[in-house]
């Protein structure tokens, strides 16, 4: 090797690797891409490497076994490690360039240490060892993504493939006993080579969020389960065309899905939405939630309006102090709250993770209750299940309108702020309300009206309901999870 000639960037302070190793002995060039090189020497190993055997020469070996000019086709498991092991010398020499030679390699050897320590904490090496299907859900390990995971382990698919979870909360992967499951936080899977290499053994992605976005490459499959079916516009949704196939809730709905995701409809599988099947199995979430004192209860999911933390140009201007619908100021919720007392109601309100309801704070409030995903999980009820065990629900122009069809019980519709919404943001329908059915609360007065139509048991509104469900809903069942679920497996075999 010719040692005059090896860049100072890499080579100051290192040991002479010609003779650290022995170069008649192939397993080096492993030794080194698998980091069992200690990491400050790392970077002058792996220069070293390049530089004596060279990138494209021990490719053309290993893709012709039949020139042993380098190293027999066995030496190396996967070309793909000699891909990495350029794209890390060329990291390092970027580094090296951009931040001078000494901060460079420091740099360097600080990033391959942190990957090292990922690789050990989460177990990247043993979960490489199976063809991996991966899994993502905001909030974590909840909605569509997790009734299809929970069916998919009954099926045993798990003893196939490794199930990889990619979340925010490393929590998760704590206490966990099915087989083959693994939990690796956004932190590590935001390293691109955990990424990479994750992503290269993935046979199949299921996501109902797009944090873990990605392209499938030929032979893998990506399902995006959804957020729900469309009622808000959606401009500017093109990414369902970057999936392999994306759930729609009934033939009738497709066409404005495809339509508002500019996307084709043969791409759109209608299966059903798989977190609808706890509405058919509450699994007793008022008691477990202490609710279920109460002559009626209520949960009211609004769609948000004014985010939590930001001011993006899509927050809605509620004319409120309290950032919701209807009610306007803390007098207006202790108001309505007294009105709930004296009837023995409940009035849950799930607001959306990013809404901001610090107004809310300020009221002394006895039966108006807020609940977020940690109280939930806490209890270990899933939002369905509580919708599922409720007398009604109160909404707006969220999805979770169609699939509370399935329950066949009262909807109150708050649309105080409609027009704003529809200059704003826009429908999916020319008139909405040819599709939004149920008691519309434009007002406290309206509030109270729909409140003592719960209490007494009156549903004006049913029959409309009922045909917009089966319009809506192809599949009113308790079986979503299982045909998407059954689905997947088709395409895997």
């Amino acid at each position: 090797m010719d040692t005059e000639n090896r860049p100072e960037t890499v080579s100051s302070g290192v040991p002479d690797f010609e003779a650290l190793f022995d170069l008649h002995n192939p397993e080096v060039c492993v030794r080194i891409l698998k980091n069992e090189v200690p990491p400050e020497q790392f970077p002058a190993a792996l220069e070293w490497l390049c530089d004596r055997f060279g990138r494209e020469q021990i490719l053309e070996s290993m893709q012709n076994p039949q020139n042993p000019t380098v190293f027999p086709e066995t030496t190396l498991p996967h070309t793909d490690l000699l891909h990495r092991a350029y794209d890390k010398v060329r990291n390092l020499r970027s580094r090296c360039r951009g931040e001078g030679v000494r901060a460079g390699l420091k740099s360097f050897v600080q990033n391959e240490t942190v990957l090292r320590d990922l690789r050990k904490q989460y177990s990247i090496s043993e979960i490489l060892q199976m063809p991996l299907i991966l899994f993502e859900s905001v909030p974590d390990f909840t909605d569509n993504t997790r009734a299809v995971y929970e069916y998919l382990l009954t099926t045993g698919l798990n003893r196939t493939y490794r199930f990889v979870w990619i979340t925010e909360d490393t929590g998760l992967r704590q206490n966990r006993p099915e087989d083959n499951v693994y939990f690796i936080p956004m932190n590590a899977w935001m390293h691109p080579e955990i990424r990479d290499e994750i992503w290269g053994k993935t046979a199949a992605m299921l996501s109902s969020n797009r944090r873990i976005f990605w392209r499938p490459a030929p032979g893998q499959i990506s399902l995006f389960l959804t957020h729900g079916s469309p009622l808000k516009a959606s401009p500017d949704y093109n990414y369902y065309n970057n999936y392999s196939y994306v759930l729609a809730q009934s033939e009738w709905l497709k066409s404005y899905v495809a339509y508002e995701n500019e996307t084709d409809p043969e791409r759109l599988k209608v299966l059903g939405i798989p977190r609808n099947d706890d509405l058919f199995h509450p699994d007793n979430a008022l008691e477990k939630m202490e609710m279920d004192g109460f002559h009626r209860v209520i949960v009211w999911l609004p769609t948000y309006r004014k985010h939590a933390h930001t001011d993006w140009a899509s927050n809605m201007e509620p004319d409120s102090d309290l950032g919701i619908p209807v009610l306007k100021t803390v007098a207006d919720a202790e108001r309505l709250n007294q009105f709930l007392r004296e009837r023995n109601l409940l009035l849950v309100m799930k607001p959306h993770p990013q809404q901001d309801t610090s107004g809310l704070h300020a009221a002394s409030l006895s039966n108006f209750r807020i609940i977020r995903d940690r109280d939930l999980e806490t209890r270990q009820v899933r939002l369905y299940q509580l919708l599922g065990a409720a007398d009604a629900m109160v909404t707006d122009y969220s999805s979770v309108y169609y699939d509370y069809l399935l329950t066949d019980r009262p909807i109150g519709l708050t649309t105080d702020d409609f027009e704003q919404y529809e200059n704003k943001r826009g429908f999916v329908y020319a008139n909405p309300y040819d599709v939004l059915k149920g008691h519309r609360i434009a007002e406290e007065s309206g509030f109270e009206a729909f409140l003592e139509d719960v209490a007494d048991g009156r549903d004006p509104y049913g029959e409309e309901r009922r045909r917009i469900c089966r319009l809506t809903n192809d599949f009113r069942d308790d079986q979503s999870a299982k045909r998407v679920g059954d689905f997947l497996i088709s395409l895997l075999q």
